[in-house]
């Protein structure tokens, strides 16, 4: 098992040992035994995790690691793609403690189920009240007789991922389900799976490294299948 200590700060006059000081604090309280390893980065939390030194280092961790954060904010600015983060993790079977709060998620215990749905609903909330103050903006432009929205009679062609092309091709190599894309970009999975397949694999270069990271995957989870069928085996012939 792994532990990794995520330690983020916005600019460097920032103190990143009282963020340290508290996850090792907490890693005591635990009777861990291995030694929590931190990474620690000076970013903005508006830049996406995948684009991140953390993006990197989730890509090694492996089913039963742990990440450890001071406080949730630590792993991104909203809660949607805090919850887009957390999915992915689950994904992998990744347990995430949060200090401040005493948080622990991915796990199946019913307060991490909690914890996830109100999250859940926290992102839900703050996508309508986006959208709210959208309408009201445009109500108030109505109101002031201006002209909203596309000329009469015109129709475009523009997407509603065509302003996210780059983001979602680092964000699918670098390993990230369709599933947890879709979320993030608050569209359904279809709309992902159709986009990928009629927009971004016009670029035959990305298609054959997707394509070629999903077989890498397939590859290594019969290999999993098959070390398990091995330990069962092994552990039958002990039995008799």
């Amino acid at each position: 098992m792994r532990i990794l200590g995520y330690v983020r700060v916005s600019t460097e006059k920032q103190n990143d040992q009282t963020q340290q000081f508290a996850i090792l604090n907490f890693a005591a309280g635990k009777n861990w035994s291995e030694e929590v390893e931190f990474l620690t980065e000076t970013i903005s939390g508006t830049v996406p995790y995948y684009e991140r030194e953390l993006g990197n280092e989730i890509k090694k961790l492996k089913e039963g690691d742990i990440i450890v954060v001071s406080e949730l904010s630590r792993l991104g600015r909203t809660t949607g793609e805090i919850l887009t983060l957390l999915n992915n993790l689950k994904e992998k079977k990744i347990l995430v403690y949060a200090v401040k709060g005493g948080y622990q998620l991915n796990g199946n215990d019913i307060s991490s189920k909690i914890i996830t749905m109100m999250m859940a609903l926290m992102a839900e909330i703050e996508r309508d009240l986006v959208s709210l103050r959208t309408k009201e903006a445009l109500a108030r432009l109505k109101a002031e007789g201006k002209k909203v929205g596309r000329p009469q009679g015109s129709k475009s062609k523009k997407k509603k991922l065509d302003n996210y092309v780059e983001e979602m091709r680092k964000m699918l190599l670098r390993g990230v389900g369709l599933a947890s894309v879709s979320r993030y970009f608050s569209v359904s999975y279809n709309t992902v799976d159709y986009y990928l397949k009629t927009v971004l694999f016009e670029d035959k270069v990305f298609k054959l490294k997707y394509l070629g990271l999903q077989t890498e995957n397939e590859i290594k989870k019969e290999i999993k299948k098959d070390v398990k069928k091995l330990k069962r085996k092994v552990k039958n012939e002990r039995l008799q």
